[in-house]
């Protein structure tokens, strides 16, 4: 698996993230579980890595990060689902492979239907 892509940024407390970027605690957890926000947990407090400096409080700067981070999600995503689709291709061609030998055995083995 490829390193992770992580531009340079800096960790908020999410009560300063919640503020910063105008959003409820539950939208903030919401975000945590789906991944659309990279978080750690540190002696019991959640922080968030966001790329702007985090005593901008400039809305486009903060619509310009949540972009980035987003754009930053997706690309993950989509190498996951590329990786993903990769082995099920795999999968498939070993499966075919292996009902191709099945066919031709029970043909050779000359069973009635």
């Amino acid at each position: 698996m490829a390193a992770r892509e992580v531009a340079p940024g800096y960790w908020v407390a999410l009560n300063e993230y919640l503020r910063i970027a105008h959003i409820s605690l539950s939208t903030a957890r919401r975000w945590i579980k789906a991944g659309k926000v990279t978080a750690k947990l540190q002696q019991g407090k959640y922080y968030i890595y966001v790329l702007w400096e985090p005593t901008k409080t400039d809305p486009s700067a903060l619509a310009e990060d949540n972009l980035q981070q987003e754009n930053l999600c997706l690309r993950q995503q989509i190498q996951a689902l590329q990786q993903e689709n990769s082995d099920l291709k795999m999968l498939i061609e070993a499966y075919e492979r292996q009902q191709l030998k099945d066919q031709k055995h029970f043909l050779k083995s000359g069973v009635q239907i």
